[in-house]
């Protein structure tokens, strides 16, 4: 039904990441910007060119619906922390109009194939508190909470 191709043009990335951002926004507006389309146009320009970055789009035949975004990262590791290969999730979003149909868990998929074949056994990823349906999603995929963080605005 749906196809999963990596990497395609950053207006095709730039269309579909406009649908989280705008919820970013909306959330968050003393933290988001929202007229950064050249920064964004700029950013994933380099991801596509990074071969560390992996985008994933989900296609319902020709028109794009869903994106993936996932870096492979090296942790050098320090006094604190163990060496560590991950596979990091920046960026899932799905078309509103396909959301509930698997295309989520279709994305997912490519990046659990993209751990499996470098051998990495961890991923990662994180989202913002509010964003209630991120949360169900990710629970039902089996990810659980390893670190909080915290904030205050003071004046």
């Amino acid at each position: 039904m749906f196809k999963i191709k990596e990497n395609d043009t950053v207006e095709t990335l730039l269309s579909l990441n406009k649908y989280v951002h705008e919820w970013h926004v909306k959330a968050y507006p003393n933290i988001f910007r929202d007229d950064s389309e050249e920064e964004f146009k700029e950013y994933f320009q380099e991801t596509l060119e990074d071969s560390n970055y992996h985008n994933y789009i989900a296609y319902d035949d020709s028109m794009a619906i869903g994106l993936i975004q996932a870096e492979v990262k090296t942790i050098k590791g320090d006094a604190f922390c163990l060496p560590n290969r991950l596979v990091f999730v920046h960026i899932i979003v799905v078309h509103p109009e396909y959301r509930g149909k698997r295309v989520g868990h279709l994305l997912m998929d490519k990046v659990y194939e993209l751990a499996d074949k470098n051998g990495i056994s961890r991923v990662e990823l994180d989202h913002w508190a509010g964003n209630e349906s991120a949360s169900s999603f990710f629970g039902e995929l089996g990810f659980k909470p390893f670190r909080y963080y915290l904030f205050i605005e003071r004046n």
